[in-house]
């Protein structure tokens, strides 16, 4: 195994193939690994910020946790988005909430990754998405029903019932999805 000073170099120096073949080795280095990606997502280079964050989601520590999670509300969508999946790869309920608000984002992939992440999350997501499919806005309210819909809380059953019918056709379609996955959909049939 390289050092951890040549897996980061390695890691940070521009080619994608020899960054994402370290990543696993760095990752054995846990903690020491943690606080050396602490210091390059200070860097002004988003690409360095983007690395630092895809090595931190192969690391099952709390402290790398804190850092991706930091980094949802990083200046660079890119980044974010990384954040995101590294979430989905590493789920913390601690990151529901800065999740959660990404539901409203503009961009439609980052909407979509922070919706995955909290499927990972899974069961302590529940109640949130619950608030946001009953009070939030269009765009957030079908990625909290999808989210809802692939948990399969029973918890959400009575919010998936009343959207059945929604003007949305993304709301009833996700309302209905999560209730058949739950077992609970509605089958009508001809009884003649």
């Amino acid at each position: 195994m390289q050092n951890i000073h040549q897996l980061i170099s390695n890691l940070i120096g521009g080619d994608d193939f020899i960054a994402e073949a370290v990543v696993g080795e760095i990752s054995q280095y846990g903690k020491v690994a943690s606080e050396i990606l602490a210091y390059l997502l200070k860097s002004i280079n988003s690409d360095i910020r983007w690395w630092a964050i895809r090595a931190l989601a192969e690391i099952k520590e709390p402290e790398a946790r804190q850092l991706i999670i930091e980094h949802l509300s990083d200046e660079k969508l890119a980044v974010q988005q990384c954040a995101a999946i590294a979430l989905r790869m590493n789920p913390s309920e601690l990151a529901i909430e800065k999740l959660t608000s990404l539901l409203e984002h503009e961009d439609n992939m980052l909407t979509q990754l922070a919706g995955d992440a909290l499927i990972e999350i899974g069961k302590k997501s529940t109640s949130t998405m619950i608030d946001i499919a009953q009070k939030g806005s269009p765009r957030a309210q079908i990625q909290a029903v999808r989210v809802m819909a692939k948990i399969g809380d029973t918890e959400s059953i009575s919010t998936l019932f009343n959207l059945l019918g929604s003007d949305s056709v993304m709301l009833d379609y996700w309302a209905e999805e999560g209730l058949n996955r739950m077992g609970i959909g509605m089958t009508f049939f001809d009884p003649s």
